[in-house]
């Protein structure tokens, strides 16, 4: 199963987090779409990665390095 399929399927295509949306055209994708800043990106992840996880009972991994600071 695809990580963009799962996110697709909990309903976050084109779902709007402070100014980061996921695209509605693959939701693997974040834009952004005003100020922003890392917090509020890692916390985007963290509510995609949630959802996910509460509705498919499957963890999803960043396929990106984070570094923090």
């Amino acid at each position: 199963i695809s990580a963009w399929s799962l996110i697709d399927g909990c309903g976050l295509r084109g779902f709007v987090y402070k100014n980061i949306r996921i695209s509605s055209k693959h939701p693997n994708f974040l834009e952004i779409i005003g100020k922003t800043n890392q917090k509020d990106i890692l916390e985007l992840i963290a509510v995609i990665k949630d959802k996910v996880y509460n509705v498919y009972d499957i963890l999803l991994e960043e396929e990106i390095e984070i570094q923090e600071g």
